[in-house]
This record gives structure tokens, C-alpha cells and sequence, in this order.
């Protein structure tokens, strides 16, 4: 109400001086008596003596202009000061959703120099001729939904530029290699290691267990463990990669018989690998010894050691060996036991993989990311992703997982995930999560989608929402699906129309007229129809905070702009 207030006074005082100089000084100049250097002030003159003088021109127009000020502008502004709100609310009473301006897109934040690529801010055809093209870019730590069906361009038109530009560490799941063969050379060029992670070309070694992948402190180490198990036993079996329904006694007997192994063998040589886990389980005649020796090692060791944590971690591995014996002598319960665990391990069975995961020491790990400028391809062909989505699937987890385990320092890089078919990834859970705290750990994620239906079935209720929500830009291209068109409409909103009504009597006399009613309705700013049959080189962007002002872009095609 202040503000309205003030607004009014001011009008009033700026009503005031242009009274001044349109009426009586105006009319003075045309007059031609104001124009002599002699008499510096007869303009204040000639208006003084002619203010109230109704005979006079300037006088009529004066008092004119003040009719109107009061019988108008002042009235219009009390309206505005005390029913402001209702008056907006009335004109838009059914939506606002409009189409972003130039102004806008900025004030969103998206014209940074550099960023992930999300389109072209349009031009008209003299923009086109007298202003240079302005891309729309953010690389603000912020995820990113693209819901792109096949054919529609998301490659060529968005993954493509932004690698070529961004100097982020990116991490990429190259589903098909051509990510890599037609930007890998640009990003060497802008300082990035490239390293690819491919069973035929490869030059990545990953081991989750590897000793540079361990957290150094012991306290940590077990809870690790177990959370690189529970991503084992919960995704493997599954055609999807999504978790497991068993909970029964075999299948947590068999995990806690898995972190057994692998805690007691870290202890020991500082690393393990999922191999020598199987190997020492099925290398002796005598499962039950093998405990036994463990518990004896383990035992010698917690009464030498000194730094609690260790102690602490030692005695937990003793009591899981000691439960393994006892189940030992109940021989068929140990059989159902082991019989779990190397089937869920069997997909780590395969030559290819083993080449990868049986290492030392892993070749790329966080806090290479956070210190370096890198770029990892995960490459794999189709044909070979069902078998090699359990080293792809763990690889994701354990990096994603240490990322937002460490808190970044002011120096470090971003880091960027592009995940081009996330779908086909499988199931991993953290990657949904992490959007909710990417800006803390200076990390941004591109979720590459046909539709939101592709992850369905992999994905829970839950999981998807958070997806939804938490992604900061959605990116649309022309939709197949109509319910997907839909949701996007909804989402947009509606804009508040005029909608005239005609009305007329069945049996008109000769003077009878029609009658018509104005009245407002909201319809769709973009209805499911337009979103179905958008054009192929356009793109609408809906960012946080902004849903009612969805851009409409360009989509910077790499071959057209050449990026």
C-alpha cells in the first residue's frame, strides 16, 4: 500500500512539471515570445501571467490536464493502491503461463559462456541480421531431465555441443561409442585426460575393494562394504537391474558371508577382489577351516592392535567368522548358503569383466575428478550391455557414492554426468538421490530419457517422483507418447483468455439483437496436441522456479553452429 502511495505522489509531482512544459512553455516557444536573450525569464513569465488566465490557451490547457489528473489517473491509482492484488488475481484468475523473453532467460541464469548446452535463444529475421546467436547455457551444479524419443536429436543437438564446450570432469555413459569418437578429441584439445572404459579398447581398471578406492579410516571401512554389497546382492539377478524380492535366510547369510571374506582380506593385504573372494571360498575341501584360520588371524591381530577403530573393525570380522562355522556344521544350509552367493557373483565370472575389475589399484577414482580434468567414456556396444551392466552399473555406484561422501574444497572441479539412455544403466538408486544434494557437492547430472515410462519398471514410485522434482531443467523434444505430452502440458499450465459468448433467441422480433458475454477460461499455454507436433528444431525448456515462463528455443545443432 506504501508503494502505491508513493507511486501516486510522484505521478502527481511529474503530472505537475509536464503540465508546466507542454502547456505554457510549449505554447510560449511556438508564440515566438520566449526566444529573446534579453530577458532571460519571460518564459516563467509569460507562464506565471497565463497559469489561471482561462482566456488564454495555456491556461485552458492546464486546467484541463488537472480535470483529468483527478477525475482519472488519481481515482485509477487508489484502485490500485488498496484492490492492486484482486486486480491481478482477476486478470489472471485461470493462469499466467507465458513463453520466456530474452530478459527472462537471462534473469533465469542460462546465458553463461560456459555450461551444459540446452538450446538457442530464437531471433526474428532483423535479430538475425544485426545481433549475434546467444546460446542458452548453465553450469550451475544443477541436474538436468532431457525427454528426448529416438530420432528427435538429443546427440546432435545437445550431449554433442555440450561436450565440445564444457571443461567440467565429465563422466559419460556412451551407449553406443559415438559420443566418444566425435568428441573425444575436442575435449583433449580443451586440457581433459580422456579415459574410456570399453572390454575391447579399453583403459580403465576398476576395482571397488582397490586400495586406492578404500576410505583410509577403519571406522568407515565395514559400513563401505557393505554398502558395495548390499548394491551387489540387491541388483544382481534381476533382467532390468532392478532389486532383488528374495530376503530370505540363504540370501542374507550369503552377503554377510561376502563381507566377511572381503573385510578380513582388506585387513590383510590392504585390497581384495570379488575373484579372490570366490577363489579362497572354493579353493579348499575344508570350508570350515578356512573360518577357523581367519578367526585365529583375526584374534592375534585385535590383541596386538592399538588404534581403536581397527580393534573395533577386527573383532566385528571375528564374530562374522564365527557365525560362518556354525553354519558350517549344518552342511546343507552351508551349501544353500554358498550356492547363493556364487550365483549372484557369476556375472563377475566373465573374462572380460575380471580383466577390468581385477586390479590393484583403479585408474580413475573421485577425488581424480575433483583434482584433475578428466573425461571418462563408459563405452559399450548393445549387444554387450546385458552382460556388462554389473561392472557398469557398480562403477557408477562407487564413484556417485564417493563423490557425495566427501565435501568438495573451493578449488575443486565440477563434475559433470551425462547419462545418454539412463534406462538401460539399471538400477542405481544414488544417482536419483544425488539430485537433491548435487549443488553441495559441485555436481550436476544429465538424465537422458525416451520417456519418463522407461524407468518404471526399474525405478520406484518414489524414486521417479524425486527424479521429477529435483532436476532443476527439463529439456522436452517432440513426444510420442501422449500421457508424457500431457504431464509436460500440465506442468507448463494454463493462461488466463477472453472467451466470447454469442446467445440469441429461437424466435427473434425485428428489433431483437444478438447478446453477447465476455468471460475468462483458462486454456493450455502448450496443449499435449502442440507438444505431439512440436517442431523438430525446436526444444521447450521448463526450469525451476519458472514453470509459467517456458522457453521456446532453437536447438543448437554441433554441425550447423560449429560447435
Amino acid at each position: 500500500m506504501l508503494v502505491g502511495f508513493l507511486r501516486t505522489v510522484l505521478l502527481l509531482l511529474l503530472g505537475f512539471v509536464i503540465s508546466h512544459l507542454i502547456t505554457a512553455w510549449g505554447i510560449a516557444i511556438f508564440s515566438h515570445k520566449a526566444f529573446s536573450l534579453n530577458y532571460p525569464f519571460s518564459l516563467v513569465n509569460f507562464y506565471l501571467r497565463n497559469l489561471l488566465n482561462l482566456k488564454s490557451l495555456s491556461g485552458f490547457f492546464h486546467v484541463f490536464f488537472w480535470f483529468y489528473l483527478v477525475s482519472t489517473i488519481i481515482p485509477l491509482e487508489i484502485y490500485r493502491i488498496f484492490f492492486e492484488e484482486d486486480f491481478k488475481n482477476s486478470k489472471n484468475k485461470y493462469g499466467f503461463a507465458k513463453f520466456a523473453s530474452a530478459r527472462t532467460i537471462k534473469k533465469m541464469g542460462l546465458t553463461s559462456k560456459d555450461g551444459i548446452v540446452f538450446g538457442l535463444i530464437r531471433r526474428n529475421f532483423l535479430q538475425k541480421i544485426f545481433s549475434r546467436k546467444k546460446f542458452i547455457k548453465s553450469n550451475q551444479p544443477l541436474s538436468s531431465l532431457f525427454i528426448a524419443p529416438t530420432g528427435t536429436g538429443k546427440t546432435a543437438g545437445f550431449i554433442i555441443p555440450t561436450l565440445k564446450s564444457i571443461n567440467n570432469s565429465v563422466v559419460i555413459f556412451d551407449i553406443k561409442g559415438e559420443l566418444h569418437n566425435k568428441t573425444s578429441a575436442a575435449r583433449a584439445k580443451l586440457g581433459q585426460k580422456i579415459f574410456v572404459l570399453d572390454v575391447e579398447e579399453g583403459n580403465i581398471k576398476f576395482n571397488p575393494f582397490a586400495r586406492n578406492q578404500l576410505p583410509q579410516n577403519h571406522k568407515k571401512l565395514k559400513s563401505y562394504v557393505k554398502n558395495i554389497s548390499n548394491f551387489i546382492f540387491d541388483n544382481q539377478g534381476s533382467s532390468e537391474g532392478g532389486p532383488r524380492k528374495e530376503n530370505n535366510y540363504f540370501i542374507s547369510s550369503a552377503k554377510e558371508l561376502f563381507n566377511t571374506l572381503i573385510l578380513y582380506l582388506i585387513l590383510e593385504d590392504g585390497y581384495t577382489t570379488i575373484t579372490q573372494v570366490k577363489e579362497l571360498l572354493l579353493g579348499s575341501n575344508n570350508p570350515k577351516q578356512i573360518f577357523l584360520t581367519i578367526q585365529e588371524k583375526i584374534t592375534d591381530k585385535e590383541e596386538a592392535e592399538t588404534d581403536p577403530n581397527t580393534k573395533q573393525l577386527l573383532g566385528q570380522v571375528r564374530e562374522g567368522a564365527n557365525q560362518i562355522v556354525q553354519i558350517c556344521d549344518a552342511k546343507d544350509q552351508f551349501l544353500g548358503v554358498v550356492g547363493s552367493l556364487t550365483t549372484i557373483l557369476a556375472a563377475f565370472d566373465d573374462l572380460e569383466i575380471k580383466d577390468i575389475i581385477d586390479c590393484e589399484n583403479s585408474s580413475v577414482v573421485a577425488k581424480d575428478l575433483r583434482k584433475e580434468k578428466i573425461t571418462v567414456y563408459i563405452r559399450v556396444k548393445d549387444v554387450d550391455l546385458e552382460r556388462l551392466r554389473p561392472v557398469i552399473s557398480l562403477f557408477f555406484e562407487t564413484l556417485i557414492g564417493d563423490i557425495i561422501s566427501n565435501d568438495p574444497a573451493p578449488e575443486d572441479n565440477q563434475i559433470t554426468f551425462v547419462l545418454d539412455e539412463f534406462g538401460n544403466l539399471g538400477r542405481i538408486s544414488k544417482l536419483i538421490k544425488a539430485t537433491t544434494i548435487s549443488r553441495s557437492y559441485k555436481l550436476n547430472q544429465i538424465f537422458i530419457l525416451q520417456d519418463l515410462a522407461q524407468i518404471s519398471s526399474i525405478y520406484s514410485r518414489e524414486e521417479r517422483s524425486i527424479l521429477e522434482s529435483n532436476t532443476a531443467y527439463k529439456i522436452i523434444l517432440q513426444q510420442n507418447n501422449f500421457d508424457t505430452a500431457k504431464g509436460i502440458s500440465e506442468l507448463i499450465g494454463t493462461r488466463t483468455d477472453a472467451k466470447i459468448s454469442k446467445s440469441s433467441k429461437e424466435s427473434k422480433k425485428m428489433n431483437d439483437r444478438d447478446s453477447f458475454s465476455v468471460s475468462q477460461e483458462g486454456i493450455p499455454l502448450i496443449s499435449p496436441q502442440d507438444i505431439l507436433n512440436l517442431n523438430k528444431n525446436r526444444c521447450l525448456i521448463v526450469v525451476q522456479g519458472y514453470a509459467a515462463n517456458v522457453i521456446l528455443a532453437d536447438i543448437a545443432w554441433y554441425f550447423k553452429y560449429n560447435l
